[in-house]
């Protein structure tokens, strides 16, 4: 007997393949083995799907053993092709703890690219049809105040670059059809799913201990999610680190005023409409609402 629900699902996933199938041949750009022939052209196809408001193909599915160069080769088409009239303003960490690496399959924390126009400046209001699927990260950011163009040594070699530290929030948006199908390589090639950020006051120098850090994330005045200590916030200095070694090996230059995201503090938290407020003890309070 047919599992109608199975049946659906599976059908589903058909239209979906041959969807992305469809979208790379109408710009003229399979191979005859039927994978994309460079990472630009597998960028096009991302941004052709994200512009007809569908979700992204995988770029695992796109790319046949797609690999980690073969990814980030993909991200960086993508950023190019979506930095024109934009300004690369940062750097962000994605999957920094054992868990999320371990269940997308990768062996080290992924890294992506912050653009001008995903800076929340000034804004109090976001509206939640801007997004596909957003979830909700609190984070520490740190402010570059040195031209950082080689790997650093340590944490106390990366904080003699850096100007001050801030409290943030990242708005990742999961453009993905099913988020069981996803590696972290399909993360990576998207740009680790980098859509919308804020952050809070700049705290001048870079002394902070984050080790007795405290946060919480409130929900029209219901707590959401809190933690303190490593365990919860994990070590932002080390994942900076390890965020800004990644980050010139693939060829970028880190340049003073350039923001960097140290990775999600306690896990993803789904977006709903309402009045938020993300306090961290030490670092300030950011409020927002999203409609």
């Amino acid at each position: 007997m047919l599992n109608l629900k199975t049946d659906r699902k599976l059908m589903k996933k058909r239209i979906l393949a041959l969807f992305n199938l469809i979208l790379l041949a109408c710009v003229g750009y399979v191979t005859a083995g039927g994978t994309a022939e460079n990472a630009e052209d597998v960028a096009e196809s991302l941004i052709a799907g994200e512009k007809q408001n569908q979700v992204w193909p995988l770029a695992s599915d796109l790319v046949p053993g797609l690999d980690l160069a073969q990814a980030y080769a993909i991200q960086r088409s993508l950023v190019a092709a979506n930095s024109q009239g934009d300004r690369i303003c940062g750097f962000k960490a994605a999957l920094t703890t054992g868990p999320a690496q371990e269940r997308f399959g990768l062996q080290e924390a992924a890294a992506g690219v912050l653009l001008d126009s995903m800076r929340c400046t000034g804004k109090t209001d976001l509206a939640l049809s801007q997004f596909h699927r957003p979830m909700m990260e609190m984070e520490v950011a740190f402010v570059v105040g040195k031209r950082i163009d080689r790997p650093l040594k340590d944490v106390p070699e990366l904080k003699a670059h850096i100007r001050s530290v801030l409290p943030a929030i990242e708005l990742p948006d999961l453009r993905f059809a099913d988020m069981n199908e996803v590696s972290g390589l399909d993360i990576i090639a998207v740009n680790t799913v980098a859509s919308a950020f804020m952050v809070g006051n700049e705290i001048p120098g870079a002394k902070q201990d984050f080790s007795n850090l405290e946060v919480q994330l409130l929900h029209e005045g219901k707590v959401l999610k809190s933690g303190s200590g490593p365990g919860f916030t994990g070590d932002p200095w080390a994942a900076a680190l390890q965020l800004v070694n990644h980050t010139v090996k693939q060829g970028w230059v880190i340049e003073p005023g350039h923001i960097l995201l140290s990775g999600a503090m306690g896990g993803l938290t789904p977006v709903e409409p309402g009045n938020y407020k993300a306090r961290f003890s030490g670092l300030g309070i950011i409020r927002f609402t999203i409609r």
